[in-house]
């Protein structure tokens, strides 16, 4: 909750008074504390555009277009995991697409799916989108493994449309890939 001070005003009979002294002894003018409900900051079924372009995202990850891959980045991002937190040039995130997917197929991704997503605009700029993915692996015919992930990111918009920001995944893939047999 955002708390948010506002200058009280005191009563018409002492005002001059009152404010005179605090003036002339170098006090402070009075100040109160209220509760102020965000405008900005709740939960909010997503906009077309953001739902559009995660559905774009999951299509260019599992096809690896790197056109949109390199459109979707900032030049720098933030990228944060459960190990820590590092700034990415995109440049070097574009060289390392190719080697990320080899890793998936080679545990047997065969799937992946958006689930859902939470948009929580921050302001006419930003916004954040907690997404929920869905990858189903199959290393045996017959026998899926599902995995739920989820990863939040920080959105910007402008005149291009939506670049990320930030993407912090709340699991270890590379963990999990590890486990499943990827190199």
């Amino acid at each position: 909750m955002a708390v948010r001070l506002r200058r009280l005003e005191p009563d018409r009979a002492d005002r001059l008074g009152d404010a005179r002294r605090r003036q002339r002894a170098g006090c402070a003018p009075r100040y109160e504390r209220r509760s102020v409900i965000p405008q900005r900051g709740s939960v909010s079924e997503p906009r077309k555009s953001v739902r559009d372009f995660f559905e774009a995202y999951a299509r260019a990850t599992a096809s690896l277009d790197t056109a949109f891959l390199e459109a979707a980045y900032a030049d720098t991002f933030m990228f944060a995991g459960p190990s820590g937190a590092m700034t990415v040039r995109r440049d070097d995130f574009l060289r390392v697409v190719p080697r990320r997917k080899a890793a998936f197929d080679a545990a047997g991704l065969t799937a992946t799916e958006l689930r859902s997503i939470e948009e929580t605009p921050l302001d006419e700029h930003y916004v954040q989108v907690k997404a929920h993915w869905t990858f189903r692996f199959e290393k045996e015919r017959g026998r899926p493994i599902v995995e739920p992930a989820a990863a939040t990111y920080i959105l910007r918009r402008d005149e291009r449309g939506l670049r990320i920001l930030c993407q912090i995944d709340h699991q270890d893939l590379t963990r999990r890939l590890q486990e499943l047999g990827a190199p």
